[in-house]
């Protein structure tokens, strides 16, 4: 008997060699026995994925094609956790948002599909006071061929107000207020 101590799992080993001694119970100190070498093999079993729902935030204005930050530190890739070696890798895909209606700024990211990472895409901008908050649903898909995980999690982009230079439109006409000295 494995005593309850003993953590099986088949990621950190498979198998156990055991020593089985059999004895008779009449013989006292001359009873006779038999000893005999054992191997437990471990079986593998498909143990849950973890992807979690995450919060991250990024700086407005970033440059296209360029990975998301905030305060010039890079954002962390989103990752799947999971023991199992076989589910190691795996692909990511934004599954959502759709584009709303006249916004293709609702699919201003985009993450790569083997790393988690994500980026601004080409041609998207994040800006804050257009949309302060993206809300995406990111897929993982295992990469067993037979009985892998599919798993979603929702990832909350907060964009960061950021001071802007002010700007001048071309052609803009700017009118002098004239006060006289005494007037009241």
């Amino acid at each position: 008997m494995l005593g309850a101590a003993v953590n099986i799992d088949y990621e950190t080993t498979t198998s156990f060699d055991l020593n089985v001694r059999a004895t008779e119970n009449e013989g006292g100190a001359d009873a006779l026995h038999v000893d005999c070498a054992v191997t437990v093999t471990v079986t593998d079993v498909n143990e849950p994925t973890v992807f979690n729902d995450l919060t991250l935030t990024a700086d407005e204005n970033l440059t296209p094609g360029g990975r998301l930050s905030a305060s010039n530190v890079n954002l962390p890739p989103v990752l799947v956790t999971d023991p199992d070696a076989a589910d190691s890798g795996g692909t990511y895909t934004l599954i959502a948002p759709f584009p709303e209606a006249g916004n293709v700024n609702s699919q201003a990211v985009l993450i790569n599909a083997n790393t988690g990472v994500l980026t601004l895409r080409s041609s998207g901008s994040l800006n804050y006071e257009v949309k302060p908050t993206y809300a995406y649903v990111i897929q993982w898909v295992s990469p067993r061929t037979s009985g892998g995980a599919t798993e979603t999690a929702t990832l909350t982009l907060n964009i960061n107000n950021l001071p802007e230079a002010p700007s001048i439109t071309a052609g803009q006409v700017f009118q002098k207020a004239e006060v006289s000295e005494r007037s009241e």
